[in-house]
Formats: structure tokens, sequence, C-alpha cells
């Protein structure tokens, strides 16, 4: 079983629910041991939920620590799986699968549906994003896919 890093965004009610939605997929997936989701209260410090405690954002020291434990979370799973709402840029979750890039993870990009089935320039993802994932899948699949041997699918939408 393998051990996971999820990287997604928040600042939208689009990402809100891919994230969610995501989440509960990666908790029903049976070939993940672990996931890490490095905005889980449980992995910043003092239990902060940053996603309704904006209070913490201009905390260096909090900056500092949610930096080196998403590296660290990184560093200590097997696969990086990235949420990505096409449309919606995110430069962290691309620093995070940069460095998940550069230090040789597996990169797996998951998609809304509708984004994957219907792709449009709207609805593009980042090249860099697209083109350094070893799979782009979408949403649906998340619960089956199978973290322990990941299959190529390269990505077939629009890229910018």
């Amino acid at each position: 079983m393998a051990k996971v890093f999820v990287s997604g965004s928040w600042f939208s009610p689009e990402e809100k629910k891919h994230l969610n939605s995501g989440l509960d997929l990666v908790k029903a997936n049976k070939s993940i041991a672990y996931h890490y989701w490095c905005l889980d209260p449980k992995h910043q410090p003092e239990d902060v939920d940053i996603t309704t405690s904006k209070d913490r954002a201009n905390d260096p020291l909090w900056i500092a620590d949610c930096y080196k434990a998403d590296i660290m979370g990184i560093k200590r799973s097997d696969v990086f799986l990235a949420l990505v709402t096409p449309g919606h840029g995110d430069t962290g979750m691309a620093q995070e699968q940069g460095y998940a890039v550069a230090i040789g993870k597996p990169i797996i990009v998951c998609i809304p549906d509708e984004d994957y089935d219907n792709p449009t320039h709207e609805n593009s993802l980042n090249v860099m994003i697209a083109a350094s994932a070893d799979a782009v899948i979408p949403l649906r699949d998340l619960h089956n896919y199978n973290f322990d041997c990941p299959e190529p699918q390269r990505y077939k939408g629009y890229a910018f």
C-alpha cells in the first residue's frame, strides 16, 4: 500500500469542492496506506486550520513550518497526487509538484470529470503540470486508481 502526498487548492468554491471530493475518494482507495494532506489541521503547527483561520497566514513561524512540513511529507511519500482544478492556477501546488518531480516521485494529477471529458482552452492545465504528470485521471477514477503501481496516462486536453 502506498503513502500518498495530496496537494490541492482551496481558494475558490470550485477548488474546495474538488479538493473535498478528492480527499473523500483518497480515503476510500484501498491501495493507499496513508495520505498526507498539507492543510490537514493535524499536520499544522498547533492544529491550526488555515482554511478557516487566516490570522496565521502572516506568521513567519507558521509559514516556515508549513513549508518544511510539506517538503517532509513529499519526501516521505511514495506518490504525489495533485487535485487540480483547471483554470485555477496555484503556484504553491506547482512548487510542490516540481519538488516531487525533482526527487523522482510518480506524479498523478486528478481533475474534475467534466474538465477531463470536455477539455477546452478555458479549462486547460498549465503545461508544466500536464507534462510532468505520469498520469492525469478524472476524479471518478480516483477511488480505484492503483497507487501501488501507477499506470502512465498522458493528458489529452489543452495546456498553456
